[in-house]
């Protein structure tokens, strides 16, 4: 939370649970910060902890950011918060979560207001799923709907019949992997969702294929292999960088040429 927020420094409050599942006591340290959008700290502070075995506690924090990057509806600067629990030199876990710092209210006579300028909502109710790629929340393809949805005027969104996932409320978690979609086209361009078929995919350089499917909902398949049958004309595949470089990813099928797409992966 930013209760207190003008030009020259916002005022985060940061709460973080910390829970002993040993079987011994704890006396850590934790450190929460606060990352502008380049990873530069914009703020720290740190607590000792200490638990007993089976305790919870929640540790509480008031950072102040100086000059704070404003989020908006057209300029959406997101900071990010990472706690690091410590004992001693062990890192005995770490979380970050993204945020944005603005004011906002809302009254029966000035409406919503974001930054003190007035916002008037215009949204759309759409499901939560991704067509054939299924329900299950997809970093980049939640990012494209959104984007298509800002293109066609709108800033807000309700998801109709099922609740959005986490990751996708929460803008989208950075997973650093890369998610190519595969489509059965002709030479045209046109994509022939009738006529699925095996497809195997090769990764090489510094990646490995984390998962390939269909959203195929009878399918008996599994994701952790390098192949699959379509579905629709479409599979998709995941890739997790293992360092930094250029991963190239083949994908094959019978009567169909082969093809590649390059990925940048950054450490």
């Amino acid at each position: 939370m930013t209760p207190e927020i003008d030009d020259g420094v916002a005022m985060v409050a940061v709460s973080a649970e910390v829970r002993n599942e040993s079987t011994g006591s704890s006396s850590a340290v934790l450190r929460l910060e606060v990352l502008d959008a380049d990873g530069a700290v914009a703020a720290a502070a740190e607590a000792p902890v200490t638990t007993v075995p089976g305790d919870l506690t929640t540790a509480r924090q008031r950072l102040c950011v100086r000059a704070p990057h404003r989020w908006g509806p057209d300029h959406p600067y997101l900071y990010s918060c990472r706690a690091t629990l410590r004992e001693g030199d062990q890192v005995l876990d770490e979380e970050s979560t993204t945020f944005g710092i603005r004011s906002l209210t809302a009254d029966p006579v000035r409406g919503l207001r974001i930054n003190g300028e007035p916002v008037l909502l215009r949204g759309a109710c759409v499901h939560h799923d991704n067509g054939p790629l299924g329900a299950a929340t997809i970093g980049r393809a939640e990012e494209r709907r959104v984007e298509l949805l800002k293109e066609a005027g709108f800033n807000a969104i309700r998801s109709a019949h099922n609740p959005l996932s986490t990751p996708c409320s929460r803008h989208v978690t950075a997973s650093g992997c890369s998610f190519v979609t595969l489509q059965l086209v002709d030479e045209d361009g046109v994509l022939h969702w009738t006529r699925d078929r095996p497809v195997e995919v090769e990764v090489d350089g510094p990646g490995v294929l984390q998962a390939l499917g269909s959203a195929n909902p009878c399918t008996e398949e599994g994701f952790s292999g390098p192949g699959c049958t379509t579905f629709g004309g479409r599979a998709l595949a995941i890739v997790r960088p293992t360092g930094a470089g250029r991963i190239a990813l083949r994908a094959t099928a019978d009567g169909c040429r082969p093809q590649q797409v390059d990925i940048d992966a950054r450490s």
